[in-house]
């Protein structure tokens, strides 16, 4: 890796910061997430690489680096694989969010079904 800054031309360059990203859940390492089964419902095999970066601490020039650039592309390129007719149904139209709303709607009545009967098999073992 280069030891000058590509900007300025600086030997003193840092290689190897930390980036951090903060959200209301705490502080972690910045990160690219990428859905190896970007077409699943549920289980979309999330994928985590670590970001780092190299700045200058002449001119402040950063590059960020991902941790695993081999496994990135291959997750990356198991998502590219998935068949399109399995698209996601995020910003799906017509026939299709019909089909996902019966069956959110039956999934959700089979639930609320089973949960009433739990309740009532509970009170009644009292």
């Amino acid at each position: 890796m280069e030891r000058e800054c590509p900007k300025c031309g600086s030997s003193e360059v840092i290689p190897s910061v930390r980036v951090i990203d903060r959200s209301d859940s705490g502080v972690q390492a910045l990160s690219i997430l990428i859905a190896e089964k970007p077409q699943a419902a549920v289980f979309r095999g999330w994928r985590k690489f670590a970001l780092s970066a190299r700045v200058c601490g002449a001119c402040g020039y950063t590059e960020l680096y991902v941790s695993d650039p081999h496994g990135m592309r291959e997750s990356h390129e198991r998502a590219s694989a998935a068949p399109a007719s399995l698209a996601p149904v995020v910003g799906a139209t017509g026939p299709q969010v019909s089909q996902v709303l019966i069956v959110l709607a039956a999934l959700s009545a089979v639930l609320l079904v089973g949960l009433g009967a739990l309740m009532v098999y509970f009170l009644a073992s009292r």
